[in-house]
């Protein structure tokens, strides 16, 4: 179904869904991502840390946006122009403008929210439009910022049915799950309206950022979706593909939901290894203490080495994880070795199994099961 033809059918109805049939099929799904959301907005971590997290998370959604755009320098390439480590030859200098518009697009963005702007208003759409593709190798009918002459009715109706949508929305599931739907409606119909010529995937991506972002969702979450649209390129086109009016709507609603919560949930995992990293080394540091005699030194260097590893290791390759153990045990015996491991298994910091070595972490779990704390 093309404009044309949905102007025929002079509204949007068979294009959208009740809200109430929305709470049946995907309540649930949504009323758990925004739980996990909500999460990780109160998650406390060292603000160095976060700092890291918040800006691996944004490279790694400005590079979904723009791949998504179609943009063929490869995810290796745009993330090292992104942390300016690389250049590209002239002949492909618009791929590599293609990723700065979509970062100063996505700053745009975050401005707009924090002012409160509508992004479906046709003047703000039309200024997406031409920030993207601003200088493009495309035909003047593509240009940016022109919009199909047909297409604007649609979308004022469009951001009427938004709009509409909000207070049930909101009564049911809260400023956030309101915010989350609509933005995922917005994204997915205005792929199915296509009311320009070219650049109608980048409109609607940035336009999903922009209510997400201005109902609150941070953009560490948000951008969890470009992410996740990026790693299921397959699914997300045969998604949008499917026609609105049999289930497509609600069929791309639940694949976006699913998708945001994986990432949501693999985000806290993350938030959590760092958590008991943060809580282990302090653990380490009350058990052995600060003393300045060698031996403090040395344990402390075995743990904080052996903390890094996932697997187990055996006990003469402690002196190889580090320069520092390395010169420690250089002049010492290797009796000296099996006391410095004795004393650490004594304290419980260390775990051996098959004469092999690993940090016992698990122990800072409070709430264990039963027979589960040691070992």
């Amino acid at each position: 179904m093309n404009i044309s033809e949905i102007q025929k059918d002079s509204d949007l109805t068979i294009l959208w869904v009740d809200a109430r049939e929305l709470a049946a099929e995907c309540g649930w799904l949504l009323g758990r991502t925004c739980a996990r959301i909500e999460q990780l907005c109160r998650s406390v971590l060292p603000p160095a840390v976060a700092a890291a997290l918040r800006e691996d998370v944004r490279i790694r959604g400005t590079v979904a946006l723009t791949m998504l755009g179609g943009n063929t320098l490869g995810e290796a390439v745009l993330r090292q122009l992104l942390t300016e480590q690389r250049d590209v030859p002239p002949s492909r200098q618009y791929l590599r403008q293609e990723l700065f518009q979509q970062v100063a697009a996505l700053e745009a963005v975050d401005g707009a929210a924090r002012e409160g702007i509508a992004h479906l208003l046709v003047s703000a759409l039309l200024a997406l439009h031409d920030s993207l593709l601003r200088d493009s190798p495309l035909p003047d009918a593509a240009a940016g910022g022109v919009l199909k002459s047909e297409a604007q009715p649609l979308l004022a109706q469009l951001a009427r049915l938004l709009t509409e949508l909000s207070a049930p929305l909101h009564e049911a599931f809260s400023g956030l799950g309101s915010g989350l739907v609509r933005a995922i409606l917005a994204h997915r119909q205005l792929l199915w309206l296509r009311p320009f010529a070219a650049g109608n995937g980048r409109v609607a991506r940035l336009v999903e950022q922009a209510i997400l972002r201005q109902s609150g969702i941070p953009a560490t979450a948000s951008l969890l979706l470009p992410i996740h649209y990026q790693l299921t390129q397959s699914a997300y086109r045969a998604r949008l593909s499917d026609p609105p009016a049999e289930g497509g709507v609600l069929s791309f609603l639940r694949y976006a939901l699913q998708g945001l919560h994986d990432g949501v949930e693999e985000l806290l995992d993350r938030l959590d290894e760092s958590h008991l990293d943060t809580h282990w080394l302090r653990h380490i540091h009350t058990i052995i203490g600060d003393n300045e005699r060698s031996s403090y030194a040395r344990k402390n260097e075995i743990m904080v080495e052996i903390s890094e590893i996932d697997t187990a290791i055996k006990r003469d390759q402690i002196p190889q994880l580090s320069p520092k153990l390395a010169t420690f045990y250089a002049s010492l015996t290797d009796r000296t070795l099996r006391r410095d491991v004795q004393d650490l298994l004594r304290l419980g910091l260390l775990v051996e199994s098959g004469a092999r070595l690993r940090a016992y972490k698990e122990q800072l779990y409070a709430f264990l099961p039963d027979g589960a704390e040691t070992g």
